[in-house]
Protein backbone atom coordinates (compact mmCIF):
# COMPACT_ATOMS: atom_id res chain seq x y z
CA UNK A 1 0.00 0.00 0.00
CA UNK A 2 2.72 2.72 1.03
CA UNK A 3 4.61 1.56 -2.31
CA UNK A 4 1.98 2.33 -4.27
CA UNK A 5 1.46 5.58 -2.75
CA UNK A 6 4.94 6.18 -3.07
CA UNK A 7 5.02 5.24 -6.48
CA UNK A 8 1.85 7.65 -7.63
CA UNK A 9 3.97 10.52 -5.95
CA UNK A 10 7.22 10.21 -7.55
CA UNK A 11 4.95 9.73 -11.30
CA UNK A 12 2.62 12.85 -9.95
CA UNK A 13 6.36 14.33 -9.23
CA UNK A 14 7.72 13.52 -13.21
CA UNK A 15 4.15 14.73 -14.72
CA UNK A 16 4.81 18.16 -12.97
CA UNK A 17 8.40 18.19 -13.64
CA UNK A 18 7.67 17.97 -17.23
CA UNK A 19 4.97 20.39 -17.43
CA UNK A 20 7.25 22.85 -15.75
CA UNK A 21 10.01 21.78 -18.12
CA UNK A 22 7.78 22.33 -20.88
CA UNK A 23 6.81 25.57 -19.76
CA UNK A 24 10.30 26.96 -18.95
CA UNK A 25 11.59 25.80 -22.10
CA UNK A 26 8.67 27.78 -23.84
CA UNK A 27 9.31 30.75 -22.20
CA UNK A 28 13.44 30.35 -22.87
CA UNK A 29 12.58 30.01 -26.31
CA UNK A 30 10.05 32.94 -26.59
CA UNK A 31 12.26 35.50 -24.96
CA UNK A 32 15.17 34.41 -26.99
CA UNK A 33 13.18 34.90 -30.34
CA UNK A 34 11.32 37.98 -29.19
CA UNK A 35 14.51 40.10 -27.39
CA UNK A 36 16.94 38.07 -30.12
CA UNK A 37 18.41 41.68 -31.91
CA UNK A 38 18.65 42.95 -28.03
CA UNK A 39 20.57 39.59 -26.44
CA UNK A 40 22.88 39.67 -29.45
CA UNK A 41 23.80 42.83 -28.83
CA UNK A 42 25.33 42.37 -25.49
CA UNK A 43 28.08 40.33 -26.71
CA UNK A 44 28.43 42.14 -30.23
CA UNK A 45 28.38 45.01 -31.86
CA UNK A 46 25.31 45.79 -34.21
CA UNK A 47 27.82 46.33 -37.45
CA UNK A 48 29.82 43.63 -37.15
CA UNK A 49 28.90 40.63 -39.82
CA UNK A 50 29.12 38.46 -37.19
CA UNK A 51 25.72 40.12 -35.30
CA UNK A 52 24.07 39.52 -38.80
CA UNK A 53 24.71 35.89 -38.15
CA UNK A 54 23.72 35.72 -34.73
CA UNK A 55 20.32 36.84 -34.83
CA UNK A 56 19.90 34.89 -38.13
CA UNK A 57 20.65 31.65 -35.83
CA UNK A 58 19.60 32.16 -32.73
CA UNK A 59 16.55 31.62 -33.02
CA UNK A 60 17.07 28.40 -34.65
CA UNK A 61 19.30 27.30 -31.48
CA UNK A 62 16.58 28.11 -28.96
CA UNK A 63 14.13 25.83 -31.04
CA UNK A 64 15.17 22.99 -29.07
CA UNK A 65 15.05 25.07 -25.75
CA UNK A 66 11.83 22.97 -24.80
CA UNK A 67 13.36 19.73 -25.88
CA UNK A 68 16.35 20.11 -24.09
CA UNK A 69 14.12 21.01 -20.69
CA UNK A 70 11.91 17.86 -21.36
CA UNK A 71 15.20 15.99 -21.88
CA UNK A 72 16.77 16.94 -18.56
CA UNK A 73 13.71 16.54 -16.37
CA UNK A 74 13.11 12.84 -18.26
CA UNK A 75 17.28 12.05 -17.29
CA UNK A 76 16.37 13.93 -14.15
CA UNK A 77 13.55 11.25 -13.19
CA UNK A 78 15.44 8.04 -14.76
CA UNK A 79 17.93 8.98 -12.08
CA UNK A 80 15.67 9.39 -9.25
CA UNK A 81 14.23 5.96 -10.05
CA UNK A 82 17.69 4.36 -10.02
CA UNK A 83 17.83 3.59 -13.39
CA UNK A 84 21.23 5.37 -13.80
CA UNK A 85 22.58 3.34 -16.97
CA UNK A 86 19.76 4.34 -18.34
CA UNK A 87 19.98 8.13 -17.88
CA UNK A 88 23.84 7.90 -18.52
CA UNK A 89 22.98 6.26 -22.03
CA UNK A 90 20.59 9.18 -22.70
CA UNK A 91 23.37 11.96 -21.23
CA UNK A 92 26.15 10.31 -23.67
CA UNK A 93 23.89 10.16 -26.81
CA UNK A 94 22.78 13.83 -26.46
CA UNK A 95 25.66 15.34 -25.28
CA UNK A 96 28.16 13.73 -27.55
CA UNK A 97 27.49 11.30 -30.05
CA UNK A 98 24.15 12.68 -31.57
CA UNK A 99 25.51 15.99 -31.01
CA UNK A 100 28.75 15.28 -32.85
CA UNK A 101 26.36 13.50 -35.61
CA UNK A 102 24.50 16.36 -35.87
CA UNK A 103 27.61 18.82 -36.03
CA UNK A 104 28.90 16.95 -39.09
CA UNK A 105 25.69 15.86 -40.92
CA UNK A 106 23.26 19.05 -40.82
CA UNK A 107 25.65 21.86 -41.98
CA UNK A 108 26.46 19.49 -45.29
CA UNK A 109 23.09 19.31 -46.25
CA UNK A 110 21.58 22.40 -44.63
CA UNK A 111 24.42 24.42 -45.06
CA UNK A 112 24.46 28.01 -42.15
CA UNK A 113 21.00 26.72 -40.85
CA UNK A 114 22.31 23.31 -40.11
CA UNK A 115 24.96 24.58 -37.44
CA UNK A 116 22.60 26.43 -35.86
CA UNK A 117 20.24 23.35 -36.27
CA UNK A 118 22.43 20.54 -34.80
CA UNK A 119 21.62 21.25 -31.11
CA UNK A 120 18.30 21.23 -31.44
CA UNK A 121 17.89 18.41 -33.82
CA UNK A 122 20.06 16.28 -31.32
CA UNK A 123 17.78 17.10 -28.86
CA UNK A 124 14.70 15.99 -30.74
CA UNK A 125 15.98 12.93 -31.72
CA UNK A 126 16.97 12.02 -27.63
CA UNK A 127 13.17 13.20 -26.85
CA UNK A 128 11.32 11.12 -29.72
CA UNK A 129 13.67 8.18 -27.89
CA UNK A 130 12.86 8.89 -24.69
CA UNK A 131 9.11 9.12 -25.55
CA UNK A 132 9.35 5.64 -27.33
CA UNK A 133 11.44 4.00 -24.83
CA UNK A 134 9.31 4.89 -22.06
CA UNK A 135 6.13 3.69 -23.45
CA UNK A 136 7.44 0.53 -24.99
CA UNK A 137 9.39 0.30 -21.16
CA UNK A 138 5.68 0.78 -19.75
CA UNK A 139 4.13 -2.72 -21.32
CA UNK A 140 6.89 -4.71 -21.19
CA UNK A 141 6.75 -3.62 -17.48
CA UNK A 142 3.38 -4.76 -17.20
CA UNK A 143 4.26 -7.93 -19.36
CA UNK A 144 6.65 -8.45 -16.97
CA UNK A 145 4.13 -8.33 -13.45
CA UNK A 146 2.19 -10.27 -15.37
CA UNK A 147 4.99 -13.16 -15.84
CA UNK A 148 5.99 -12.74 -12.68
CA UNK A 149 3.00 -12.76 -10.87
CA UNK A 150 2.04 -16.13 -13.49
CA UNK A 151 5.81 -17.42 -12.02
CA UNK A 152 5.34 -17.14 -8.39
CA UNK A 153 1.89 -18.60 -8.50
CA UNK A 154 3.21 -21.89 -10.61
CA UNK A 155 5.91 -22.43 -8.47
CA UNK A 156 5.42 -21.53 -4.78
CA UNK A 157 8.64 -22.90 -3.50
CA UNK A 158 10.51 -19.79 -5.84
CA UNK A 159 7.84 -17.34 -4.49
CA UNK A 160 10.06 -16.69 -1.27
CA UNK A 161 12.80 -14.40 -3.12
CA UNK A 162 11.29 -11.40 -4.28
CA UNK A 163 13.08 -10.07 -8.04
CA UNK A 164 15.86 -8.31 -7.20
CA UNK A 165 15.91 -6.21 -9.81
CA UNK A 166 12.41 -4.87 -10.90
CA UNK A 167 9.47 -4.12 -8.71
CA UNK A 168 6.15 -2.34 -9.71
CA UNK A 169 7.28 1.12 -8.38
CA UNK A 170 9.56 1.31 -10.60
CA UNK A 171 7.84 0.97 -13.63
CA UNK A 172 8.23 4.27 -16.23
CA UNK A 173 5.53 6.69 -16.50
CA UNK A 174 3.59 6.03 -19.08
CA UNK A 175 1.54 8.65 -21.30
CA UNK A 176 -0.32 9.35 -18.87
CA UNK A 177 2.42 11.39 -17.92
CA UNK A 178 1.30 14.57 -20.22
CA UNK A 179 -2.21 14.38 -19.36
Amino acid sequence: MQKDRDAARVHETFRLSLKTAFISGLTAFAVMYVFCPYIVAMFLEPGCPAYGIATKGIPYFASGFICFALNIAWIGYYQSIELARKAMLFMLLRGIILMSICFLALPHLLGEKGLWLAVPCAELIIFIALTMITNTGTRYAEWWNKAVILWHSASPALSHRPSERWTPDRVSCNADCFR
